[in-house]
């Protein structure tokens, strides 16, 4: 429909999207497929890309665009989208409007405020159409979002639910009564099956002491988490994504969204800070549905403390 539209009537879509990493991905894996009508503007672009992604989206080139919730504070993307005939707004990771949610974002509930002053600015008479798309949202998270849209804009969402069964990935805990038995467990699974690999932890500092620990031992290991370098976290995971880096250390900040089909193994060195994450990080593997995929659990009481 995106496309149609930008083709047929010149509309754009705006994809709000919680993470840069995330955005990068879906446009990127758009241009493998041969769709180069979408863009990003984020803080990961120098300014010759940013300035780029401004003039496709301004002289209509572009039909969808990928921004932040935090980007619609931005008087500057506020008149780039009064310049274009907004055709939907589309909320991934949707979950993220719900307190009840793990990954809450206090500028997903902005997002409803940005939409209706548009739409006056825009003098339209019908309202703009919303979509909104999650993985991981229990029955109160969807009344939370749907609450949201008809309280902010009079909107009634419908929702659809899809099969969630992945009958193509494994699942197994190992009880690790130490650090050192958890890292050999570790080193054991990743050399008895030679894949493209998540390991995550909760905590930045392990991130990047277990890729180097991986990496000393001979591993072809990269740290990722939110707060690092924004340089560093795009060369980590485009060497991921490329297949030139076999195996991401990482935290949650990884984990929505990252496209990567041929991921043969999860493993959660440290456990998730809740199941609707375990979830979402887990089923990073076997995306390709014509390969098996493996999710384990290195456990030790300690991580509950």
């Amino acid at each position: 429909p995106a496309l149609m539209a930008g083709r047929n009537t010149k509309g754009l879509t705006v994809v709000i999207s919680p993470l840069q990493s995330l955005m990068k991905d879906q446009v990127d894996n758009l241009e493998k497929n041969g769709i180069t009508e979408s863009v990003t503007i984020n803080g990961l672009l120098d300014p010759i890309e940013r300035g780029k992604s401004f003039e496709r989206v301004e002289d209509g080139s572009a039909s969808i665009l990928y921004i932040s919730p935090e980007s619609l504070r931005s008087k500057t993307i506020e008149r780039l989208l009064l310049g274009r005939n907004i055709v939907r707004f589309v909320i991934d990771e949707a979950h993220c409007f719900s307190t009840w949610g793990q990954d809450f974002r206090v500028d997903y509930l902005y997002i409803g405020d940005f939409i209706k002053q548009l739409q006056e600015k825009k003098n339209l008479l019908d309202p703009i159409p919303v979509s909104c798309f999650t993985a991981t949202a229990k029955q109160k998270v969807v009344e939370d979002i749907s609450q949201y849209f008809e309280q902010k804009l009079s909107l009634k969402l419908e929702a659809f639910k899809a099969n969630s069964t992945r009958t193509n990935l494994r699942y197994k805990v190992y009880d690790s009564k130490d650090e050192e038995e958890k890292y050999n467990n570790a080193r054991r699974l990743i050399e008895s099956k030679d894949c493209p690999t998540i390991i995550y932890v909760s905590r930045t500092r392990k991130a990047y002491n277990l890729a180097e620990r991986l990496s000393k031992d001979g591993f072809d290991a990269k740290p990722y988490h939110g707060k690092m370098d924004v340089k560093e976290k795009t060369e980590n995971q485009n060497a991921f994504i490329a297949g030139d880096v076999q195996i991401m250390v990482a935290t949650s900040a990884f984990g929505m969204g990252v496209d990567k089909k041929d991921i043969g193994m999860v493993i959660h060195y440290e456990i998730s800070d809740s199941l609707e994450n375990y979830v979402q990080e887990s089923g990073r593997a076997g995306r390709d549905e014509n390969i098996s995929a493996d999710c384990f659990v290195l456990f030790n009481e300690e991580d509950l403390s």
